[in-house]
């Protein structure tokens, strides 16, 4: 396995064309790697790729609804992902005889317990259920398996387990109804606009000056202490001198001006 693991293939995938509000499936022969084979052989991505890999998984499944009469995908996993050489994500044609190795993966007990909902804990939307659980493991699975750069925040990381819990979560309350909702929750980066990058670029030239001039301050301040300090030195050095002369003027005896 791990000789295969950078090893890329031509895969038939389904794409997905929308026009006037309508959409349609069309099928096409893509060369890339297996979702399973990308991270294990490439586990570092960027986080910017990552939230657009979550966006465009929810995006296809909801489409591939939509043309389907609300028909699901049903058999959402990593062997079912194909990402392209443009590290773009799609959809494997499961009706493609070529594709017959991902049905067969399924039947391995560890797969499809892990990816396979439970009839038993599903909504009465079985479609959307089966597919948001698919979706909640696999993103799971890619949580599990890539270390992301930069590292998320804090808020990040907690957007994706909520995402992850309401795909798999047993409480059916908490669970989506449709895509729309995942999409909502899915992570942005958010670009700063040319002019928030000029309105913190003077506040961060403020900020030098006004650092620069405490400083300039603190010197001055100083200089002016030691001088202040030379000074009373110097005073006191010249009154203990006077003091002295007085000294000599007044303490001497004078018995000789009286003879």
């Amino acid at each position: 396995m791990k000789g295969e693991i950078n090893i890329e293939a031509n895969y038939e995938v389904i794409r997905f064309v929308e026009h006037g509000g309508r959409c349609w499936p069309t099928m096409d022969c893509v060369k890339g790697q297996l979702l399973l084979q990308r991270l294990r052989g490439e586990p570092v991505i960027e986080k910017a790729m990552l939230f657009s890999w979550l966006k465009e998984l929810v995006v296809q499944l909801e489409q591939y609804q939509r043309c389907r009469n609300n028909k699901g995908y049903r058999y959402l996993n990593p062997y079912s992902v194909l990402v392209t050489a443009e590290d773009k994500l799609l959809l494997l044609d499961l009706e493609a005889e070529s594709n017959a190795f991902v049905m067969k993966n399924l039947q391995k007990r560890a797969v499809r317990s892990h990816f396979v909902k439970p009839i038993v804990r599903m909504k009465q939307n079985v479609q959307v259920s089966m597919d948001s659980y698919g979706y909640g493991k696999t993103v799971q699975f890619i949580m599990a398996n890539t270390e992301i750069k930069p590292a998320l925040t804090r808020k990040e990381t907690y957007q994706i387990g909520k995402i992850i819990d309401k795909c798999i979560g047993e409480n059916a309350q908490r669970q989506y109804d449709d895509f729309s909702q995942v999409k909502r929750d899915i992570p942005v980066i958010k670009e700063r606009s040319r002019q928030q990058v000029r309105k913190y670029a003077v506040l961060g030239i403020i900020t030098l000056s006004l650092i620069g001039y405490g400083t300039f301050m603190t010197i001055q301040a100083n200089v002016f202490r030691q001088q202040r300090d030379k000074l009373i030195l110097q005073m006191k050095e010249k009154s203990i001198k006077g003091e002295e002369k007085n000294a000599v003027l007044y303490d001497e005896p004078q018995e000789e001006g009286f003879r």
